[in-house]
């Protein structure tokens, strides 16, 4: 980060690099999805750091979809979803879902084909 502002929507992933005999935590932040160094990104957005690491330590699963675009009512896609953490169930666009639960999203698609149980 060159010193620049940026608008941090949210924390999506990491990575870990080795760079000089020496591993170094990135986070991948949307604004535009990059990796960027963790130290930086704690610093300088502490509250969307916390906010991923619960997000991500919590956990969701698809449960199934709801109403579909190719609908009689025209409505998006929503999917339901269940936090893990407490069991709350959900709706969410799937647009978001795919933004923020990637992984399970994944996962939901494998249970749905079948033999990847």
């Amino acid at each position: 980060m060159s010193g620049e502002i940026w608008t941090v929507k949210r924390i999506v992933g990491e990575k870990v690099v080795s760079k000089k005999n020496r591993m170094e935590k990135y986070y991948e932040v949307q604004w535009e999805n990059t990796f960027e160094p963790a130290r930086a990104i704690q610093k300088q957005v502490p509250d969307k750091v916390a906010e991923y690491k619960a997000s991500k330590a919590s956990g969701v699963e698809v449960m199934g979809v709801i109403t579909s675009k190719n609908g009689p009512n025209g409505l998006p896609t929503l999917l339901a979803i269940k936090n893990l953490a407490n069991g709350e169930i959900r709706s969410m666009k799937y647009e978001e879902v795919k933004a923020y639960y990637p992984e399970a999203l994944f996962v939901f698609y494998e249970k749905s084909i079948g033999g990847f149980q």
